[in-house]
């Protein structure tokens, strides 16, 4: 797996260089790999920690893997470059569900031996 993380505004970019663009937004993205509204507003507005929103965010991917497994392994063996976007910030070190996320596919490739290379924040 080849990955990118990036903002959501990149995609024009991505698009110049044939990568494939997984959009993981509440808003215009695919429920598999998004957060919850409830749980973005509560995050942004400070009602719960980066550390509950990081627990609820993985146990919502726990569920997904186990429920779509045919959307994850065409993202686990994509042929070309991916790139997972939202539209946080892209600052380093900002907390973002996109960097959580690369997180949870570099175990899973790690456990089932699927080659993964990370290639940072597309800017």
């Amino acid at each position: 797996m080849q990955l990118f993380t990036c903002q959501m505004s990149k995609w024009r970019q991505l698009k110049d260089r044939n990568i494939e663009l997984i959009d993981t937004t509440v808003k215009s993205g695919h429920s598999v790999w998004s957060p919850t509204w409830d749980m973005v507003m509560r995050v942004k507005s400070g009602v719960i920690s980066d550390e509950a929103y990081t627990a609820a965010y993985v146990g919502m991917m726990r569920y997904s893997y186990l429920h779509y497994p045919d959307e994850w392994n065409r993202l686990l063996y994509a042929e070309g470059p991916v790139a997972i976007a939202c539209y946080c910030s892209s600052t380093p070190g900002t907390f973002c569900h996109r960097h959580l996320l690369k997180d949870i596919l570099e175990k899973i490739c790690l456990s089932r031996g699927i080659p993964f290379e990370y290639y940072g924040e597309f800017i």
